[in-house]
Formats: structure tokens, C-alpha cells, sequence
């Protein structure tokens, strides 16, 4: 049994500001031990990270702080200038709906957590998020943990051989997520899974994840 992911002195705090994105980041905190901060303000509480759901220059630049990192989803594809001027108005990073939900996972992480290593240990112990995989000769149920772009850890009792190709699926914000996968090394208490990036499918955008009218929107 996975406990919350640590004290309520040592999580990470996230604060979220729009609709449709909310049940996927939620999901995300969730696997990785993160407190989502719940307020009609941004500013109403400190946090690690604020997931901005905007493609407005003067909310991102109310958004943003010296410290707090702003993550920016917009609701629709952006041009380039407007990419840049949302950075330009502070976001410390900026995707939109067409975002592959490994690349959303990744960025998420890599501005809540000062370390990987800090990521992989709060993975660990709140339980990462549910996985099913299956290759041509053995299938299984697992954790997925310690997400990164390249890859990720699948904690499990199933023996896998090193270079099996995967079809993993994800279990997210009440949906299923396909993602291609190969096994990059196996060890006692899993393997570790490398992101199949040479299939311009190797996971769902977070369109198809979210809620039907941000999928219409884009």
C-alpha cells in the first residue's frame, strides 16, 4: 500500500487555474504525490506551480511571480509570436491542447520538482499512476513512475525481456491512454519503459484527454 506521497511539510503544492485541463493535472498530482491548492485567487496561497489555462498575455503576466513557475496550456494551437509573448510575459513554459500527454507529464514535473531523483522517490511512495502493457509474448498490470520524456519505471511482478517492444495503456482522468513503448532494461521490481518517439502516435493529445469542449476548441 502507497502512502500520499509525504507529510504535509515535504509535498509539492500545485495551484490550477482552468476547467478543462484540471481532471488531467489532477491525475498527475495524484500519481506523483502533489497537493493541489484549490482558490478563486492565484495568488490566495504559495505554491511550487501554477497551471495557467490561458492564451492571454495579462493573465499569464497577473500569473506570474519571481519564484513561482507558470505553466501556460493555451485552449487552442498558438503562432510563434504568440508562443513568445507569453514567455516574454513570464510563463515558464508554454503548450497548447495539441500537447502530447507524455510532453504535458514531463514539463509538469520537470517545474514541480527541483530533481528527478526527488520525483522518482515521491512516485515511489504515492503509487504513480495505473498501467496495463502487453507485447507479443507477455502482458500485465503496473505503476508507471518517475515519468520523463524519454521514459518512465513500471513497477511490477510480470518478467519482460530488455528491448520488447510495448503497448502501454494509461489510466488517466477516467480515460484510457495508449502509449508505445520498448523495454530498456528489466530488473526485480519492473523495467524500465523507453518512449517508442519514432511512431508520431506515441500518446494521445491532451485534447482527446480533456473534456469534450476543449477537444472542440482546438
Amino acid at each position: 500500500m502507497t502512502d500520499s506521497g509525504g507529510s504535509a511539510s515535504d509535498r509539492k503544492r500545485v495551484l490550477v487555474d482552468g476547467p478543462n485541463v484540471a481532471r488531467v493535472i489532477a491525475a498527475l498530482a495524484e500519481a506523483e504525490g502533489i497537493e493541489l491548492v484549490e482558490g478563486d485567487a492565484i495568488g490566495a496561497a504559495e505554491v511550487d506551480l501554477i497551471v495557467l489555462e490561458s492564451a492571454s498575455v495579462d493573465e499569464v503576466r497577473a500569473a506570474a511571480g519571481e519564484r513561482t513557475p507558470v505553466l501556460v496550456i493555451a485552449p487552442r494551437r498558438l503562432r510563434s509570436k504568440e508562443s513568445s509573448a507569453l514567455l516574454e510575459a513570464g510563463a515558464r513554459k508554454v503548450m497548447d491542447a495539441h500537447v502530447s500527454l507524455i510532453d504535458l507529464a514531463a514539463a509538469f514535473f520537470q517545474l514541480v520538482f527541483d530533481t528527478f531523483a526527488e520525483q522518482r522517490r515521491q512516485g515511489r511512495r504515492a503509487g504513480g499512476l495505473s498501467v496495463r502493457f502487453r507485447s507479443s509474448h507477455a502482458e500485465g498490470v503496473g505503476r508507471l513512475v518517475g515519468i520523463a520524456r524519454s521514459g518512465g519505471f513500471v513497477e511490477t511482478r510480470t518478467a519482460i525481456a530488455e528491448g520488447t517492444p510495448l503497448d502501454l495503456e494509461l489510466e488517466i482522468a477516467g480515460r484510457r491512454a495508449p502509449v508505445r513503448g520498448r523495454v530498456a532494461f528489466a530488473g526485480e521490481h519492473g523495467f524500465a519503459v523507453e518512449f517508442a518517439y519514432e511512431h508520431g502516435d506515441v500518446a494521445p493529445e491532451l485534447a482527446v484527454i480533456c473534456s469534450n469542449r476543449l477537444a472542440a476548441s482546438v
